[in-house]
């Protein structure tokens, strides 16, 4: 079953919950902890969490020679963009223009994965 985004098993759920099926019945387990969904939500986000809901991305350069536009695709089909430019277009290198552009995208990605993390904690009564 999905939870929040993450594939959980049923009975880890009921166990974590404190409770077992027994004769097609809930009963409890003896590990009853208070804080429904602990261990199984986390409380934070990594860099791979980040690249893990990214399927595509696409680097544009700007007509005027010292912007990069990085627009990534998220596997839910939103698309968030990150920008680079240099101040000269002598300046300008490609491969520079793309890691920062990209970094950027990749900062707005973990703005809006953060949030959902929060509002899924909150909805489960793990935070006030």
């Amino acid at each position: 079953m999905e939870i929040f985004g993450m594939d959980i098993d049923l009975f880890d759920l009921l166990n974590y919950c404190g409770y077992k099926l027994e004769d097609n019945e809930l009963v409890p387990n003896g590990n009853y902890d208070p804080i429904p969904y602990k261990g199984i939500l986390k409380n934070k986000l990594t860099l791979a969490d980040i690249e893990k809901k990214i399927v595509d991305k696409k680097f544009t350069i700007l007509e005027d020679g010292k912007t990069t536009i990085c627009n990534l695709y998220l596997q839910n089909g939103f698309t968030v963009r990150g920008e680079s430019a240099c101040v000269d277009p002598s300046n300008f290198d490609k491969n520079i223009g793309e890691k920062i552009a990209y970094e950027n995208a990749v900062d707005k990605v973990w703005q809006l994965e953060g949030y959902l993390l929060q509002e899924n904690l909150y909805r489960a009564g793990l935070i006030s």
